[in-house]
């Protein structure tokens, strides 16, 4: 009987100038069914990135020019590429500062095969986290999109009388909806994770994680520099004297990176607001919450983790004191399901209703805000006892205007 062809459960980019030891791990890797890029040099392996892989194997030399080169290309541009050490026992310090990396593990050499292997799933396992998490809004069609579009568009202009107080305090952010408009307060900056959305943009296909968020915090940096590239007082505007801005208050901005090159930018007129505030979305320990310590004024937890929102908000803190920034700098907020009625039947039977629809939008349902106005703010206080300050709410695929203006008149107004 022929052998059953099976795809490669990864590929891995190993960088070991030893032959018999690199074709020792090769066969290990190949035995497990990995694709392997082999690389003697520092630099065979910089050009073995461009084949994106899912990983690398690196056998530490700390003095080695050639290997520092290899190092440096990949903290430049491949920060979140997750990366396994070969080392001697007693310097993972030593080799850990040196390297730098965000997903960094270590093996002691001589290699033993199954820690390897573990180490390796171990990250992999990670990284399919990360797609679960892309892939959490992701259920519809394109077709479902589209038409939710339409009937959002239609409803919105229904709303086009509500308008909540602008500086409305307490766990729900302003929002204005005004003459069919919806005026947010910030962007949010989602790495999108469909195909047909990369088709948008002229690209094959969707990248990989790691080049996704290596790019976004790009974008991110990019952005910030433009609209911080004004002074508040900038512009004088002297009539008589022909004169637009005060000389030095306005900046060219200059970016070299992997994904963007941005060089001698204006942004031209001035901003007619602030800055906007950036939100990011996600639950990703070890990359998405430091670019969320790094870039945002505002985590939006996933309902995903609604549970785990005190644990996540933790490691959040402790990314922030790794940077030096203060984590009260950035305001939480918890996406979840929404449902409410006056009565506890008709508020049971809306609940089931936008769980049955949307009900991966928060594994958490006994946190969701969700029955009668006395019910929710009970479970929003219980939402800020795990440090949640706001919420991103869906109230089912197809909103009743009524049932907005019922939460914002019964919940919302308690908080004002």
């Amino acid at each position: 009987m022929a052998d059953t062809l099976t795809s490669p459960r990864g590929s891995v980019l190993l960088l070991e100038p030893n032959m018999i030891t690199r074709k020792l791990i090769a066969g290990i890797l190949a035995k497990n069914n990995f694709q392997t890029f082999e690389a003697e040099t520092g630099d065979q392996a910089v050009e073995a990135l461009a084949r994106a892989p899912d990983l690398v194997i690196l056998d530490v030399k700390v003095n080695s020019e050639d290997h520092l080169g290899f190092v440096r290309k990949m903290q430049k541009d491949y920060a979140t590429l997750p990366l396994i050490a070969l080392l001697e026992a007693d310097n993972h310090a030593e080799v850990e500062g040196w390297l730098g990396m965000a997903r960094l593990s270590f093996i002691e050499k001589p290699v033993k095969p199954d820690a390897l292997i573990a180490s390796i799933e171990a990250h992999l396992a990670e990284e399919a986290q990360h797609r679960a998490e892309d892939a959490a809004n992701m259920t519809e069609t394109q077709v479902e999109i589209d038409a939710r579009r339409k009937e959002f568009m239609r409803r919105a202009i229904d709303l086009s009388q509500v308008k909540m107080d602008e500086n409305a305090g307490g766990p729900f952010g302003a929002v204005i909806v005004k003459g069919g408009k919806i005026i947010g307060e910030g962007w949010n900056c989602v790495t999108s994770a469909q195909t047909a959305e990369a088709y948008n943009f002229g690209r094959p296909g969707v990248d990989n994680h790691q080049v996704r968020y290596g790019r976004a915090a790009e974008f991110i940096e990019v952005c910030k520099g433009l609209w911080d590239s004004w002074d508040d007082d900038a512009v004088v505007a002297h009539a008589s004297t022909g004169q637009f801005v005060r000389p030095g208050s306005v900046r060219e901005v200059r970016h070299a990176g992997r994904h963007f090159q941005v060089r001698n930018a204006q942004l031209s007129p001035k901003p007619a607001q602030p800055r906007l505030p950036i939100m990011i979305g996600g639950g990703g320990e070890k990359v998405m919450l430091r670019l969320v310590a790094e870039h945002a004024d505002i985590w939006n937890n996933l309902g995903a983790y609604h549970g785990d929102a005190a644990h996540k908000r933790e490691v959040l803190r402790e990314h922030c004191r790794a940077i030096g920034r203060d984590p009260a700098e950035i305001l939480v907020t918890q996406q979840t399901l929404a449902a409410i009625a006056m009565d506890r039947t008709d508020a049971a039977r809306r609940t089931e209703k936008v769980v049955a629809e949307l009900g991966f939008l928060d594994a958490t349902p006994e946190l969701a805000l969700t029955g009668t106005p006395d019910e929710i703010r009970a479970r929003v206080e219980k939402n800020r006892a795990l440090g949640i300050n706001g919420f991103m709410m869906s109230f089912g695929r197809r909103t009743d205007p009524e049932h907005v203006r019922l939460f914002a008149r019964e919940v919302v107004g308690s908080y004002r």
